[in-house]
């Protein structure tokens, strides 16, 4: 996997930090995944099924989803800073399992940010809702502990189950306020006519609170770390409450939801230092084994009717992958 692409799947609940309310939700019997809050469409509404997006052909967006994606870019570039809450659960269609996770985040224009996750143990009587082709529920487990950090320069993954970590260096294309070429850009605030460019955007519901938004890759950076992802988006706060993704391969579902979502708040980083023992971008690696350095890559913005798309092998590792579950 290259710098680029682990840095979308992994890294993406900090950059999600601007994002979603209420696909799932912590109760006493851990992490569950809630029935979807999906606005009704408005009355008498039809749905129509989109073309194959042409990479090379930039679509016109309906009037309501244009409206919503240019509030969401003024908004979005108001954010200095983010911190918050999160909940995860991963699916592995394979092996049928579920991977639970919580933790919290933070972001600091404009490329900066952490997210730590610490696994979640199911209680006794928990029963995924997720139903495999043996008929059977998928089982459920305790993610690993683990820490993202980009500090601008470079990612670090930390396993603090196996006391590891790996680096990962960002290109020059991909620091800075470039970020918004990395393969999540639209949660950055990326300008209305680059996302019409890269993606085939879908408003697939919406009403005065929610609006959910379909997101299809065009290019094939983009494509090479999910081939589709849903965001349901809050339209009082311009927020992004949670996230749905589905891996390259289709193996992988994985759904974010962030609560508790403060966006510039005074003296954040100092109390980020305090809550983590120091610096949120320089983590204490001491007794860690340093495990692989990846060479930089340049994120090229090819379009993906371009290219192939990489091969998906085997099925991915549970850790260096991001995909949404389907509801």
């Amino acid at each position: 996997m290259n710098a680029p692409q682990l840095w979308s799947a992994k890294f993406l609940g900090l950059a999600l930090a601007a994002a979603l309310p209420g696909m799932m939700h912590l109760s006493g019997s851990g992490i569950r995944e809630a029935t979807a809050q999906v606005p009704p469409a408005p009355a008498g509404e039809v749905r129509l099924q989109r073309p194959a997006p042409n990479p090379m052909v930039v679509e016109e967006l309906p009037e309501d989803l244009l409206k919503i994606m240019q509030d969401w870019e003024y908004n979005s570039a108001r954010i200095q800073t983010l911190t918050g809450k999160h909940s995860r659960i991963v699916y592995n269609v394979v092996f049928e399992t579920e991977r639970r996770s919580t933790g919290q985040f933070f972001y600091e224009q404009p490329d900066q940010g952490r997210i730590d996750m610490k696994g979640v143990e199911p209680t006794r009587d928990a029963v995924s809702r997720r139903i495999g082709a043996s008929g059977k529920p998928f089982r459920i487990e305790a993610d690993k502990q683990e820490r993202w950090i980009c500090t601008g320069q470079e990612v670090l993954q930390i396993n603090d189950t196996e006391k590891t970590y790996e680096i990962y260096p960002l290109p020059p294309n991909m620091q800075g306020q470039n970020i918004i070429n990395g393969p999540l850009p639209f949660l950055f605030g990326m300008k209305v006519d680059e996302a019409r460019r890269r993606f085939s955007l879908t408003l697939l519901a919406a009403n005065d609170k929610l609006a959910k938004i379909e997101v299809i890759p065009r290019l094939q950076m983009d494509a090479n770390n999910y081939k589709r992802a849903e965001i349901m988006l809050d339209l009082k706060s311009f927020l992004p409450s949670a996230v749905k993704l589905i891996d390259p391969a289709g193996t992988l579902e994985t759904v974010y939801v962030f609560t508790d979502l403060q966006p510039n708040q005074a003296g954040i980083r100092a109390a980020m230092a305090n809550l983590w023992g120091r610096d949120p971008f320089k983590p204490a690696l001491n007794g860690y084994k340093m495990v692989q350095v990846a060479p930089k890559v340049d994120a090229e913005l090819v379009p993906a009717g371009n290219q192939q798309p990489a091969p998906s092998g085997n099925a991915p590792r549970q850790s260096s992958n991001m995909a949404p579950p389907r509801n």
